[in-house]
């Protein structure tokens, strides 16, 4: 999305075939939607994240939520500083 909006839909694409190169995607199942209550509240799609987060033991999270993620335990990033984190800063879309 961040992408797509600042550099337009074939630049979004080719930044999630990137993204799928370097990270996993995380399962979102029954037993998440329902851990996915309690986390996260008010909010039940960042919930659903932090459900997968603690299923898949995952090393960090990408978000550019400020106010979330912030009791997992673990690093979280925006789109630009996980780039920067992974030597992609001179990417371009």
């Amino acid at each position: 999305y961040w992408v797509e909006r600042s550099a337009g839909a074939a630049a979004g694409y080719r930044s999630l075939g990137m993204l799928f190169d370097i990270a996993e995607v995380a399962a979102v199942d029954d037993l998440v939607c329902k851990r996915a209550l309690s986390l996260e509240k008010p909010d039940y799609e960042v919930g659903i994240v932090a459900a997968c987060v603690q299923a898949e033991q995952v090393d960090a999270v990408l978000s550019r939520d400020a106010s979330a993620f912030n009791e997992l335990g673990i690093p979280k990033f925006e789109p630009r500083e996980l780039l920067v984190h992974l030597g992609y800063e001179d990417t371009v879309f």
